[in-house]
């Protein structure tokens, strides 16, 4: 299978090498000869870098990207001089990414991690941000010169290692860094070179000042579905040139997204491009910052997902442009959003959810997508019935969603049970088996409609407030003679399985019940202590989530 999803942004001598071969094609795109009516513009600027100890000095041979700010291409490229010094020049003949009438923000210091003089400083876009919609963006006119000057502080250093379950090394993925966004969420950046063979990494230029936690990536085989990862590690914020060292990271499974994209005449389609858009719980769904995505040559598409994320899913066709393949079809396939159970959208607002709710594999199935056409699929609108529970609310007990009726009848229903309005892990089917975490809890069920042409629905029901379990008890016998010198033992038969039993025996001093000594297990021997009062067991049963019984029983005097 090929590789849909590498990390793009490896500081690598073989990042360069790519960097160097799109910013040719970038040329070769300038040099040629416009139309008379297109529009050119130029953007300039230097690029500094602030030291730990605040001198300033030009960043030389640093990567400056031009950027569309609504679509995230790339409209121009260059590397700054010795003196950290660019120039950009764009023109919007026959760009795909839009028109000098779009608003633009640059993207600086996306270099090499081989290049010395820039590799211990972070990517930032213009005006300090990690991430393109937090970026300070900017407008072109034809025949302008635009001049963006930027100086960025030096980064701190980690080094860590990743390692399996059992402790041993992993081999092969890559290390990046998450930097929290101002408005909530995070922005993905500074992918590491891959982690060496003993599973040690480093990764230079991290950005300071501002909090960061370390994400872990690893490639697939053709042989697994599944991804692996490793939770996040939380550095804290960092200061400038900072080194950090020992932080370890440990790999387990991660989610993944499947589907095999076919043609009307069930022909797989290659080098289809994909988009995965994400919510990671700000609300909003966020284009990837690395690629490209997409099938590989057999139509087949994997995509690495995160547990607790929300996706949207939108393939669109470039012929292969985005890969620098060359495909067969001539007609590009129409853009297409795809779900779960083939549900379908048209535009990003009706597009289906796919939720990540476990780390188990999302098969799409076969997905099929034909050539563009004159016409759109009709938009379709689903109706949600009212969502209610059935069921006792007692720990112990089985909650039933009844999801009422939804409209239109293709509409396919997926459940997400919740505790105290947060989803519960692995409770997405229609009942739910109360557990002692949901004692004193209210717990909702939250019903997604999603078919083909619509924007995914949810409708969640009222909440019940779920009470204590009540435990299957048993009375309590004892056997044995109640005479000085002999044992007497309680018993009781099957209470609630998990329930735990304790015991306490007393006996009658003057009207009133006083512990004996080594009266709390179910086996007590009768001392001269006990003779001619009567003794008592008391067996407690107890559960988490569950009322505790008590049973007692009083015994004859003892002889």
């Amino acid at each position: 299978m090929r590789e849909t999803s590498p990390p793009v942004r490896v500081r690598s001598r073989s990042r360069a090498l790519s960097i160097a071969a799109a910013a040719s094609l970038l040329v070769a795109g300038v040099a040629a000869a416009p139309p008379a009516q297109a529009a050119s513009a130029t953007v300039t600027g230097t690029l500094t870098g602030k030291a730990a100890n605040g001198d300033t000095a030009p960043l030389a041979h640093a990567a400056i990207e031009l950027r569309d700010a609504a679509t995230n291409h790339t409209v121009g490229t260059a590397w700054t001089d010795d003196n950290g010094k660019f120039s950009i020049p764009a023109n919007d003949a026959g760009a795909t990414w839009g028109s000098l009438n779009d608003r633009f923000s640059v993207l600086y210091n996306y270099c090499p991690y081989t290049t010395p003089s820039c590799s211990d400083y972070p990517e930032e876009w213009l005006g300090g941000a990690h991430y393109i919609g937090d970026a300070e963006t900017f407008t072109l006119s034809d025949g302008a010169s635009v001049q963006k000057d930027h100086s960025i502080r030096i980064g701190a250093t980690v080094k860590g290692s990743v390692t399996l379950a059992d402790g041993t090394a992993a081999t092969g993925g890559y290390v990046s860094v998450d930097v929290a966004r101002p408005g909530g969420g995070s922005a993905n950046i500074n992918p590491s070179p891959p982690i060496a063979p003993d599973g040690t990494f480093e990764i230079r230029g991290v950005p300071s000042g501002v909090g960061v936690s370390l994400d872990f990536y690893r490639e697939w085989d053709d042989e697994d579905d599944r991804c692996y990862a490793a939770p996040k590690n939380d550095l804290g914020v960092l200061t400038p040139g900072q080194t950090v060292t020992g932080s370890t990271l440990v790999e387990h499974y991660n989610p993944s997204i499947i589907a095999t994209v076919v043609d009307p005449a069930g022909k797989p389609v290659d080098f289809l491009g994909a988009v995965p858009y994400t919510n990671r719980g700000s609300g909003e769904f966020e284009l990837p910052q690395m690629g490209p995505f997409g099938t590989d040559d057999q139509g087949e598409y994997k995509q690495c997902v995160t547990t607790g994320t929300e996706m949207k899913l939108k393939f669109y066709d470039d012929l292969g442009a985005a890969f620098g393949e060359t495909v067969d079809r001539t007609v590009p396939m129409a853009t297409t959003w795809v779900g779960i159970g083939g549900a379908r959208g048209t535009t990003e607002a009706n597009a289906p959810v796919i939720p990540i709710t476990s780390t188990d594999v999302i098969d799409l199935g076969t997905i099929e997508v034909a050539p563009e056409g004159p016409s759109e699929p009709p938009v379709v609108t689903i109706t949600p019935g009212k969502v209610t529970i059935a069921g006792t609310a007692r720990v112990g007990s089985t909650l039933t969603a009844k999801p009422g009726t939804w409209k239109p009848s293709s509409t396919q229903l997926t459940y997400q049970w919740k505790r105290a309005g947060k989803p519960i892990a692995g409770a997405t089917k229609a009942t739910y088996l109360l557990k002692a975490a949901d004692a004193k809890k209210t717990i909702s069920v939250t019903v997604t409609g999603q078919t083909t042409n619509a924007a995914a629905v949810s409708q969640t029901s009222a909440g019940v407030q779920v009470k204590l379990g009540v435990l299957k008890a048993k009375k309590v016998t004892v056997k044995g003679k109640v005479r000085v010198g002999k044992k007497l033992t309680a018993k009781t038969k099957s209470w609630t399985s998990g329930t735990r039993l304790t015991y306490r025996w007393a006996h009658l001093v003057k009207g009133k019940w006083k512990a004996v000594k080594s009266g709390k297990k179910a086996t007590y021997k009768v001392k001269a202590s006990d003779r001619g009062k009567k003794l008592r067991v008391t067996m407690t049963g107890k559960k988490a989530g569950y009322q505790s019984v008590k049973k007692v029983l009083v015994t004859k005097k003892a002889r």
